[in-house]
C-alpha cells in the first residue's frame, strides 16, 4: 500500500488525496465503503417492521401503505388503493 489512508478530515480533502493512491489503496476503499454502505442499508431496513404504516412520494404523489414484508434492500408494501409496491427504506417515512 502506498500509503495510509486518513478520512477523518474534510471530505474535499480527503477527495483530492484520492488522486495520488494506488490500485490496491483504491480496492480497500472501495471494500471498505461497500461494506458501509451495505451496513447503512440493513440499518435502514431494519428501522421498518411489518404492518407499520409507511408514506413515501412517487411522482410527485403521495403514496400511503402499509408493510407487508422487509427484505434485505427493498420494503414490501401494499398501498391503502391495493397496489404493490417495493421501495428503498430510504425513500420511507413512518405515517404520523
Amino acid at each position: 500500500m502506498g500509503f495510509k489512508p486518513d478520512f477523518r478530515g474534510n471530505p474535499k480533502t480527503t477527495a483530492f488525496q484520492i488522486l495520488h493512491y494506488t490500485r490496491e489503496d483504491l480496492e480497500l476503499i472501495k471494500r471498505a465503503v461497500n461494506a458501509r454502505m451495505k451496513q447503512l442499508i440493513q440499518e435502514e431496513a431494519d428501522s421498518f417492521k411489518v404492518r407499520d404504516r409507511v408514506v413515501f412520494t412517487h411522482k410527485g404523489e403521495t403514496i400511503m401503505g402499509t408493510v407487508v414484508k422487509v427484505n434485505r434492500k427493498t420494503i414490501s408494501i401494499r398501498s391503502d388503493n391495493d397496489v404493490p409496491w417495493r421501495v428503498s427504506p430510504k425513500f420511507l417515512s413512518l405515517e404520523t
